[in-house]
């Protein structure tokens, strides 16, 4: 995808399995929105492999919705293609 203004991206946020539920993807995922409003992007994106539908479900408690799914020919797997509105300060 070619990189645009207006649009944030957030790619390979992860949180290893020994620390997940203490709220660091939260913290993480809070921390990037909040530096994504302040660049003035419009949106934030972020791609989620289909199957993996607890995170997608994370993502939407977070305010990302699905926009589509699309099918990559270098990836063994379907992507969930999400994103989220930002605030303007």
């Amino acid at each position: 995808m070619a990189s645009r203004p207006e649009v944030c991206y957030i790619g390979r946020l992860s949180v290893l399995p020994d620390c997940q539920g203490k709220g660091l993807g939260h913290e993480l995922l809070t921390f990037a929105i909040n530096e994504a409003i302040k660049t003035g992007a419009d949106y934030i994106s972020l791609g989620v492999i289909a199957d993996e539908t607890r995170l997608i479900e994370w993502y939407g408690r977070m305010g990302f919705e699905v926009s589509r799914q699309i099918k990559f020919e270098h990836f063994p797997f379907d992507v969930v293609l999400m994103r989220r509105e930002l605030e303007k300060k």
